[in-house]
């Protein structure tokens, strides 16, 4: 019964205003949303697991262990940038040049390997002599660092001959 007390008979043929449109609003949002799990679950979200390495260090001493020399880079921006595996070292004022190598980070240990110069207009080459790298602090082709210390501002390196102390630019 309605308010004026007329019997009122079952809703078959009447219609509620907007629920069509509300309904084609939802199946579509449904729709997006499903799309979009899709699409992400299929892309790969690879990460470089570096932490704190990852970035530009800026070489700020290098303490010569056998003999306690001490050298202040001062002037000098000599980086060691890290990204994912590979390192850039680079001179950026004087004439040290550019190298890229690969490395590996586990266990406190930090090993340097397969170094090549950095020239993109002639094509990077494999590194023949470690020498060319010595004012990095790398004497080796391949080189095994302990990570004595390492945070989000600032990193040191030791081999058997150098410790390197670093300071983080970005």
């Amino acid at each position: 019964m309605n308010n004026r007390g007329t019997k009122v008979r079952g809703c078959e043929g009447t219609r509620v205003r907007g629920y069509e449109g509300t309904r084609v609003r939802g199946f579509l949002g449904s729709l997006m949303l499903a799309m979009a799990v899709l699409v992400l679950a299929a892309c790969d979200v690879e990460t470089s697991g570096n932490g704190d390495l990852d970035g530009m260090w800026r070489l700020e001493t290098v303490d010569t262990l056998a003999t306690g020399g001490h050298c202040e880079l001062g002037d000098e921006l000599r980086t060691w940038s890290v990204q994912h595996r590979l390192l850039e070292l680079r001179d950026h004022t004087g004439t040290a040049g550019a190298f890229l190598l690969r490395f590996d980070h586990h266990d406190r240990q930090l090993r340097t390997y397969q170094p090549y110069v950095f020239n993109r207009s002639e094509g990077d080459y494999p590194l023949e002599s470690a020498a060319y790298m010595a004012p990095f602090g790398i004497n080796a082709l391949d080189a095994t660092f302990t990570v004595v210390g390492l945070s989000s501002s600032t990193m040191q390196l030791r081999d058997d001959q150098l410790l390197l102390s670093f300071r983080k630019l970005n």
